[in-house]
């Protein structure tokens, strides 16, 4: 069964505030400038202003009446009269008024006609839905997905550059605390030694005719002490 967006309406108003509705969100859709005259005395129904600042006036029409022995030709009443106007009169439609003819159909689908291509129409004219292809719209739903998809993705961008001058932070911070400790360390092993070391100079200087073995007899400590002793001056300096 073919879907009708008109099928709880009650009235003709009801209808066309649908339509109405539909053409605002494909004008929307379409990063346009939507405005809609504020008296119903008027001969169009919105007017969009494009980003080329270009202003066009669009009649908004719907229809769920279908002719023809195949059923697939849409009458679109384009004359407005009784309750469509103040005056019980008759409105035909005039293609100078207006630049577009936008229609509703109730089966959803929408078209933007150009008046001109109406200009032989007063009263109503059948649209053709393969005749009429050209001017098939679509609500541009996929601009919003790319929008979206670009707002995710420099939000990405931006939590990942948080995180990484986070981690340079961190970083920085680990250093910091490293050459902090660094010192405490030293200034610990300075203070609380329990024998007199030589200079980093003198016991480079023993080392060349002497072992490791009889270097550590002289100061009263085992070999490795005196390993110990060059890989701290190395570590942390000549003056250590």
């Amino acid at each position: 069964m073919e879907k009708n967006i008109f099928k709880n309406t009650t009235t003709n108003t009801e209808q066309g505030n649908i339509g109405l509705g539909h053409a605002i969100a494909y004008f929307l859709s379409k990063r346009y400038v939507v405005l809609e005259p504020l008296t119903e005395n008027q001969p169009y129904d919105l007017v969009v202003d494009s980003k080329k600042g270009l202003k066009k006036k669009i009649q908004v029409k719907t229809s769920n009446f279908k002719v023809g022995k195949s059923k697939n030709i849409w009458q679109i009443g384009l004359s407005t009269s009784g309750g469509n106007t103040k005056k019980n009169t008759v409105k035909y439609f005039d293609f100078t008024l207006v630049d577009f003819v936008f229609v509703v159909l109730s089966n959803g689908a929408m078209y933007n006609v150009p008046s001109e291509k109406l200009k032989n129409n007063k009263n109503c004219f059948n649209l053709d839905p393969i005749k009429y292809d050209e001017y098939r719209v679509f609500l541009q739903l996929e601009d919003f997905a790319v929008v979206s998809q670009q707002k995710h993705n420099e939000r990405i961008d931006y939590y990942e550059s948080k995180i990484q001058m986070l981690e340079e932070q961190l970083e920085t911070f680990r250093k910091e605390s490293k050459k902090a400790l660094t010192k405490e360390r030293y200034t610990f092993l300075k203070n609380n030694r329990k024998v007199e070391r030589p200079s980093y100079a003198q016991l480079k200087e023993e080392l060349k005719s002497s072992t490791f073995v009889d270097v550590g007899k002289k100061y009263g400590v085992c070999d490795n002490s005196i390993r110990h002793w060059m890989k701290m001056y190395e570590k942390y300096g000549k003056d250590f």
